[in-house]
């Protein structure tokens, strides 16, 4: 009898220690609604891995926020994390062949630029780009608007259209951009492990543009 009490214990501890850790897994800011979000990307609905995080409404803004890494590479972009050495504030860069978004954790202003410099311009965010429980969160329809594409909302479900890729003309351009990669200092090359140089490339052309001596690249963090 006192084994059989012993195992159930045992088991109960495991439990409720698994329990514990995918709590932690899927914490969430306070600011967030127990509401669940549905996200459909060209009506292929999306499955965020636990490990990166969930989509969550935030009852402050009214915005639909995502893990930055997840939402970037599902509509076909980069992401890429910085800090400035001046005020050591932290951001991202998100970039694919339409262009890059430079976001500053907290800022409710984003640079946006196009894809060959010509057109530079700044956009207040629906809500701020967060850092918690060590991932980034943006806000969904700012970001996949700013890259094109289209959004809709309905019954909890944020619909997402658009393409996810450039055409083959714009692969080509971005292709010999990320090549030729000489509008970072060298001291930021030196800076990006081996794992993300194809990233900190991608965003390489914009840097030029946005003090590039200014802003250490990091890594593809998120």
């Amino acid at each position: 009898m006192k084994k059989s009490i012993k195992v159930i214990s045992t088991l109960l501890i495991c439990i409720l220690s698994m329990s514990t850790s995918v709590f932690a897994a899927g914490k969430l800011p306070k600011e967030a609604s127990d509401t669940k979000i549905n996200i459909y990307i060209n009506n292929e609905m999306q499955n965020i891995p636990e490990e990166m995080g969930r989509a969550y409404f935030d009852k402050t803004t009214n915005r639909v926020m995502v893990p930055a890494r997840y939402i970037s590479e599902n509509l076909g972009a980069t992401i890429q994390f910085y800090t400035r050495k001046e005020n050591n504030k932290n951001g991202i860069f998100i970039g694919n062949v339409y262009g890059v978004i430079e976001l500053d954790i907290g800022s409710n202003v984003a640079t946006i630029s196009s894809a060959d410099n010509s057109n530079v311009e700044k956009k207040e965010l629906d809500a701020p780009a967060i850092l918690y429980d060590a991932r980034t969160y943006v806000p969904l329809r700012f970001i996949s608007e700013a890259m094109n594409m289209e959004v809709d909302w309905k019954d909890n479900t944020v619909y997402i259209k658009g393409a996810t890729t450039g055409s083959k003309k714009q692969r080509e351009e971005l292709k010999k951009s990320i090549s030729n990669g000489d509008a970072m200092k060298e001291d930021s090359k030196d800076s990006v492990n081996e794992d993300s140089k194809s990233d900190a490339n991608t965003v390489s052309s914009n840097n030029s543009k946005n003090d590039s001596e200014d802003v250490k690249i990091e890594g593809s963090l998120f």
